[in-house]
């Protein structure tokens, strides 16, 4: 058993290895060849582990940066989310827009932030 954030971070570093060593991604770095672990060099598989770290080492500051950026329509889908159950996806994408939705609700959402308001 694992945690949300585990298996994304699992599943992350596994496709970042096969981009790597599969399909030959990112090739000035880790050398363009595709080969399985065993059958390369410690040096070769060492600089395919600093290529994979740097790959999510970017990836992390990219989507850190792009959810700060959208941080209230986050906060407006999580208490969307909470009163109606669910939400389409052009429900989403108005909320994307920062449009207000007007749907029966399921509970009162009765959470107060300062200046916070939907």
């Amino acid at each position: 058993m694992t945690t949300g954030c585990g298996s994304d971070l699992d599943n992350a570093t596994k496709l970042a290895y096969r981009a790597v060593r599969s399909f030959g991604m990112f090739g000035e770095d880790a050398g363009y060849i595709s080969a399985p672990k065993d059958d390369l060099s410690e040096q070769h598989n060492a600089m395919v582990d600093l290529k994979v770290q740097q790959i999510l080492k970017e990836s992390k500051e990219r989507v850190t940066k792009l959810l700060a950026s959208k941080e209230k329509q986050m906060r407006d889908m999580s208490i969307y989310l909470y009163k109606y159950d669910y939400l389409d996806a052009d429900e989403i994408e108005k909320i994307m827009k920062g449009e207000k939705l007007n749907k029966t609700k399921v509970r009162e959402f009765d959470y107060k932030i300062k200046d916070y308001v939907i």
